[in-house]
């Protein structure tokens, strides 16, 4: 059973869809700006920062935040101009469902200062923003976490370990406004209340490696990623 296998999988198992639903998915055997990616370099933050092949068989990209102090690297789907796709519901509206995979790796040491996510916000950029992995600056120095933009957080009881330790993160909604369910990993599942300000919107998807003030190098493996959301019509069943 590969990713999107296992995605289709667990989410009829938790009930989300009862038809199938649309798929988004990538396996990163292009990068971030380039011609067949379905990413775009959002944001050189400090005018660094870089997304790189490694050669990984099946494809990984390598989120690097460089060496320099207060940089780091966002990448978002879709193209450099024009409207944004979305990929989630608005979290924050009633019957909103959805299901999140997302394969990775933290391949440097974390510091205090370390972020490394994958983020949920409206294609505007402005307002709240759901973030999902490992914040060292606001959140926790030795747990994955998920955070939104109105300092709700909770944490998860899994730890990064060492470097390069490959990780999972399942995330999903029931139709229940502002109700999040998530895990990393194979941990019990865990819920987080999505806080204010409300989202109003639906969602775009954006990875980010950032070293907060620090000179540390952060390096964030991405493998692969699939979204699951609604359809526009009802199939029928097989």
């Amino acid at each position: 059973m590969d990713y999107r296998a296992f995605a289709l999988a667990r989410a009829q198992a938790l009930g989300i869809f009862t038809t199938p639903p649309t798929i988004f998915e990538d396996n990163f055997q292009n990068v971030p700006g380039d011609a067949g990616s379905q990413f775009q370099i959002l944001t050189q933050i400090g005018a660094a920062g870089a997304v790189t092949g490694t050669g990984a068989p099946g494809g990984v990209i390598r989120l690097d935040s460089t060496a320099a102090a207060s940089k780091g690297i966002l990448a978002q789907v879709g193209k450099a101009t024009g409207t944004k796709p979305t990929v989630v519901p608005d979290p924050s509206a009633a019957g909103s469902y959805w299901y999140l995979l997302w394969v990775f790796a933290i391949a440097s040491t974390p510091d205090a200062k370390t972020v490394t996510t994958l983020n949920l916000q409206k294609p505007s950029v402005s307002g709240n923003e759901l973030f999902f992995g490992f914040d060292a600056q606001f959140a926790s120095t030795t747990k994955f976490m998920v955070e939104d933009n109105g300092t709700s957080i909770v944490l998860s009881t899994v730890a990064p370990g060492a470097a390069g330790t490959w990780h999972y993160l399942e995330a999903w909604q029931l139709g229940t406004a502002n109700q999040v369910f998530f895990r990393f990993d194979n941990e019990p599942t865990l819920t987080f209340p999505v806080s204010s300000p409300a989202f109003g919107a639906p969602l775009c998807l954006q990875l980010e490696s950032a070293n907060g003030s620090t000179a540390t190098q952060v390096l964030l493996d991405v493998d692969h990623v699939v979204v699951l959301m609604p359809s526009r019509v009802a199939l029928p069943a097989l």
